[in-house]
């Protein structure tokens, strides 16, 4: 340790591992809500969910995980993850269970002594999603789980699945595994006439990185952070590059990639 300031060289790296296992997707009949609250309404029904089939159906939590896509979508979605490598049916199991595990999650955000306005431990919060912390709330959680059981009879089995996979179409990944921006995009790309592009590729001198989605025939990728160095090695070998975050007006991103995709 010299003091002094460091005048080297930095990037930013995602690590990531890949391995096949089973995905629940899941579609309720309605939106998440006003655009602004639709991330933490999100949010907290996922949290709801996960916990409501940990406690239903006795499954770990470390065995499950989710994700959210089509944020601004007419239906509100959420992927449920087995965790375990080649899937231990736990995606399946809360497939088939459904309206029990919606049950619970009600049960768990209703009967929880915190502020509705905000979560605890008790509810949603958990150490794995703390940096949401402040955004998470039982009460946003409760009123849209309530809108899906109590609302009408018919809405528990509105809330289908409409994919549990084994082995996922190219598409379906980049939606259903896909960061929030990615998958949105990936929604707006499927609609034309494209080429399906490769998800989660590797790429660099020693595959050292992996871009979230790309066409090798056409030298163009979407990525979801900022590497210099990736970002230069790409460019030197005639690589066009899109970033796609949550935020961004995708639907123009969308047309810069299906231009370029043409040419």
């Amino acid at each position: 340790m010299s003091g002094k300031p460091c005048t080297g060289n930095y990037s930013v790296q995602a690590l990531a591992h890949k391995f096949q296992t089973d995905v629940a997707r899941f579609e309720f009949p309605f939106a998440w809500g006003e655009e602004k609250k639709a991330p933490a309404i999100a949010r907290s029904v996922m949290y709801a969910v996960l916990n409501g089939a940990a406690n239903s159906l006795q499954i770990s939590p470390s065995n499950i995980d989710a994700t959210i896509t089509q944020l601004s979508s007419s239906r509100a979605t959420i992927n449920i993850v087995d965790t375990v490598p080649g899937g231990a049916g736990y995606a399946k199991l809360i497939a088939k269970s459904i309206v029990t595990v919606l049950t619970s999650a009600l049960d768990i955000v209703s009967r929880c002594e915190c502020g509705e306005e905000t979560s605890c431990y008790m509810c949603l919060r958990s150490y794995a999603n703390q940096r949401f912390h402040d955004e998470l709330s039982r009460g946003l959680a409760k009123q849209f789980l309530e809108r899906v059981l109590l609302s009408s009879p018919e809405a528990p089995e509105e809330a289908t699945v409409l994919a549990v996979s084994e082995s996922l179409s190219p598409w379906n990944e980049a939606v259903m595994l896909g960061s929030e921006g990615v998958g949105d995009l990936a929604i707006l790309l499927q609609r034309h006439d494209v080429t399906v592009p490769l998800v989660g590729a590797d790429i660099g001198p020693d595959n050292q990185w992996i871009v979230e989605l790309s066409w090798p025939g056409a030298n163009v990728c979407v990525v979801t952070d900022l590497d210099s160095e990736r970002d230069s090695w790409l460019g030197e070998h005639g690589w066009r590059v899109f970033a796609a975050t949550p935020g961004d007006d995708l639907q123009s991103l969308a047309d810069q990639i299906l231009d370029s995709l043409k040419r």
